[in-house]
């Protein structure tokens, strides 16, 4: 259990999640967790059907595979094997930039656990076609230089796994990349439905201080003075993170 308060001479691990959990208790405010929960229900369904059926495509799959072509383009200059692997690094890396900035620059926390879930969806992308690199799938392959399939043996995965003298590992790793997808389906379900939660709970606040208002001004009795920020906030201060 994180502490509610931080000391300054607290370490870092302790003061840095503290500060998370109060900036996305912060970002609840006046955020509606109705037209945010079906979002969850889909990350339930997404991941009954990745691990169903492997060759699964989500509502995903088109972006996914158009920023892993464009990872390609952008990791040639660095060698055979950075722009092979380009594709999948840049599809992984999309969710994690896009989380981050969904942070630092609009304070969305919600935001940021969907991100996580797309993640998952390029984790199950990337197993999909990891389990292929022997052309067990036959799977049709799409690249700026041309077209093919599995079986051809130049997909990223086999030509990434048999350069590294791996390619006999090949469900060791699609499983391992369905554990990694599985994780962040859970994390974004666990993560959103929290968060869920505390706009619950800050909707709840709000009307209860507003009815204890609407009672002391009927009664009489002048409203508690304001102790700095917006004292509608049920956490006690500053609706706002900042």
């Amino acid at each position: 259990m994180l502490p509610e308060t931080t000391r300054p001479d607290d370490p870092w691990w302790i003061r840095f999640p503290v500060w998370c959990r109060d900036e996305a208790r912060a970002s609840c405010a006046d955020s509606s967790w109705e037209v945010r929960a079906p979002l969850l229900l889909f990350w339930v369904y997404l991941l009954i059907r990745h691990w169903s059926a492997l060759e699964y495509h989500s509502i995903a799959a088109g972006i996914n595979l158009g920023i892993h072509e464009i990872g390609h383009v952008l990791f040639r200059p660095f060698g055979t094997f950075l722009m092979t692997a380009g594709g999948t690094i840049a599809q992984c890396a999309a969710p994690v930039i896009a989380g981050v900035l969904l942070i630092r620059q609009q304070r969305d926390w919600f935001g940021a656990s969907v991100c996580l879930g797309w993640l998952g969806t390029n984790c199950f992308y990337c197993a999909m076609y990891c389990a292929d690199a022997q052309g067990k799938l036959n799977l049709p392959l799409v690249s700026p230089w041309g077209r093919g399939w599995g079986k051809d043996g130049f997909g990223d995965w086999s030509v990434m796994l048999r350069g590294l003298d791996l390619l006999e590992w090949t469900d060791t790793f699609s499983f391992l990349w369905k554990l990694a997808g599985t994780a962040c389906f859970l994390g974004a379900i666990a993560w959103g439905g929290w968060l869920l939660w505390e706009m619950h709970r800050w909707r709840q606040g709000f009307q209860q201080q507003r009815e204890q208002r609407r009672r002391e001004l009927a009664g009489g009795a002048p409203p508690p003075p304001a102790q700095g920020g917006d004292d509608d906030s049920p956490y006690g201060g500053s609706s706002k993170p900042f």
